[in-house]
Formats: structure tokens, sequence, C-alpha cells
């Protein structure tokens, strides 16, 4: 009886042993998938910190953007109320001598610019 009781014991050591190293061995690779996780939750907050900068500079270029933007219409309805007050298809009409250098001077200033734009660099 002895025998069989030193066997059992044996038995039950070998698995209690078995047990302990599996255990052990699945304790130690969750260690290690906590580690890798808490890097990852670390990269997803510098991550999550550099697109709330982003962020914040992206809306004050649009906010600047949309304040060039209220400007530019401004000068434009300026410029088409200042054109809706002067008629010049009427005022050449009514003094050629007048407008008609005016309008071909500019005329040729501006073709002028236009075709040598990038003519005068010197690179």
């Amino acid at each position: 009886m002895t025998k069989y009781l030193v066997i059992a014991l044996v038995v039950m050591l070998g698995l209690f042993y078995a047990y302990f190293k599996i255990t052990q061995d699945k304790i130690a690779f969750l260690n290690q998938e906590v580690a890798t996780l808490n890097i990852a939750n670390e990269q997803n907050q510098q991550t999550i910190q550099t697109m709330k900068v982003t962020a914040e500079q992206n809306a004050e270029r649009n906010r600047e953007l949309q304040s060039n933007l209220d400007a530019a219409e401004a000068g434009l309805n300026t410029l088409r109320r200042t054109l809706q007050e002067h008629n010049l298809t009427r005022l050449a009409a009514e003094k050629p001598g007048l407008i008609e250098p005016r309008m071909q001077g500019a005329t040729n200033d501006l073709f002028e610019n236009y075709f040598n734009f990038g003519r005068n660099d010197t690179r």
C-alpha cells in the first residue's frame, strides 16, 4: 500500500509541476502581451496628441484663409461696384481720346508682364 501511495504522490507532484509550469508560461506570455499593449498605447496617445496639434494648426490656417477670402471678396465687391458705376463702353464712345490711350496702355502693360513673366530671371 505504501508503494501505491508513493506512486500516487509522484504522479500528483508531476501533475502539479506540469500545471505550475503551464501557468507560469501563460503568466509570462500575458506579461509580454501587456508590455506590448502598453507600448502600443503610448504610441497611440502620442499620435492622438500630434493629431490634436495638427487639427488646431489646420483650424488656425482655415481661419486665416477665411479672413483672406473675406478680404478678397470685399475687394472684388468694391471693384464690381466701381465697374457698375462707370460704363467704360459708353465713356469710350463719348470720349475716345481720354479712354482709349489709358485702356491700350493698361492692356500693353498686362501683355508685357504676362509674356515676360520669368524671362527677367537672372538665375
